[in-house]
């Protein structure tokens, strides 16, 4: 069964267009994120887990083991 830390690290991977990444990678500084890639992402995180995250939280993700944790938190 794959964890959902690597469920989160493919999605994001894939929104990006990137080969790998690692959770502990800076979305914006080391991956090149942008706000708008931000939200897509949650986006399809919100479809995929069956979970809202609020706006409001959307300024304190800056990694993707922050998103985990956020599908964790919101679940």
């Amino acid at each position: 069964m794959t964890s959902l830390l690597d469920q989160i690290k493919t999605i994001t991977r894939l929104q990006l267009g990137l080969a790998d990444i690692s959770a502990d990678a800076q979305l914006a500084a080391e991956l090149g994120a942008e706000s708008v890639d931000i939200v897509n992402i949650v986006a399809v995180i919100e479809e995929e887990f069956n979970v809202f995250i609020p706006e409001e939280e959307l300024a304190s993700i800056a990694t993707v083991a922050d998103l985990a944790a956020l599908v964790q938190q919101y679940r």
